[in-house]
């Protein structure tokens, strides 16, 4: 099995594959939304070191410019 075939057959111990999927999707879905707001929102970063939030520059400057990826394949690493 896979790790994940493996986690997803411990996960049958405790629950049904349909919960198992549901909180997974659940989870999924939060993640996109915090991606989608770390991309959307301007400013200062929570807490009190007062970061500039650079996530949605960097998303704007990388989506403007897509043949990058075309020339470079290391351009992918950018997004990450």
């Amino acid at each position: 099995l896979s790790i994940a075939g493996l986690m997803f057959e411990n996960e049958k111990a405790w629950r049904s594959e349909e919960e198992i999927r549901d909180g997974l999707r659940a989870i999924w879905n939060a993640m996109q939304s915090c991606m989608a707001r770390g991309i959307r929102e301007e400013g200062t970063l929570p807490g009190g070191l007062h970061v500039s939030r650079r996530a949605p520059t960097l998303h704007r400057e990388l989506a403007s410019k897509p043949e990058a990826a075309m020339r470079d394949p290391l351009t992918v690493l950018d997004w990450v």
